[in-house]
């Protein structure tokens, strides 16, 4: 889903973020497609991007470094721009490079599921709902 060149219509990206939110959020953020045309397209890394944006709404952002599961060389044979993806950054709740596998789901020190938790136990993230 997070993969360079993947892209979904409006339809999907909307479908997939109205899934992926808890009832509990009553007015949903979205992001600009990052192509406008000849169709609007947003990418899954915009898609993970806004899921963030509304659980943290109102709270502090994401800032996250953390490699990924699958190593340099399988990207592309370890080509240096294909090996970004190797490498997961979230800025300001932006996830801007990489992509999102097991080191970031699974049960993995500083993925971003156990920074998440870690947050929530501070109660800086997630609406009162979820405390």
């Amino acid at each position: 889903m997070t993969m360079r060149g993947s892209f979904f219509t409006r339809e999907n990206y909307q479908q997939l973020l109205f899934g992926s939110l808890p009832d509990a959020c009553t007015e949903i953020l979205t992001v600009p497609p990052c192509i406008m045309k000849p169709q609007a397209l947003w990418s899954g890394k915009q898609l993970i991007t806004t899921v963030m944006l509304n659980l943290t709404k109102g709270k502090p952002q994401l800032n996250l470094t953390s490699g990924a599961r699958i190593p340099v060389r399988a990207w592309d044979g370890g080509n240096p721009v294909a090996a970004e993806e190797s490498t997961v950054v979230f800025c300001e709740g932006d996830l801007v490079q990489g992509v999102i596998d097991k080191n970031q789901f699974g049960a993995t020190a500083f993925g971003m599921v156990h920074v998440c938790a870690s947050e929530k136990k501070k109660n800086f993230f997630f609406p009162q709902s979820f405390a």
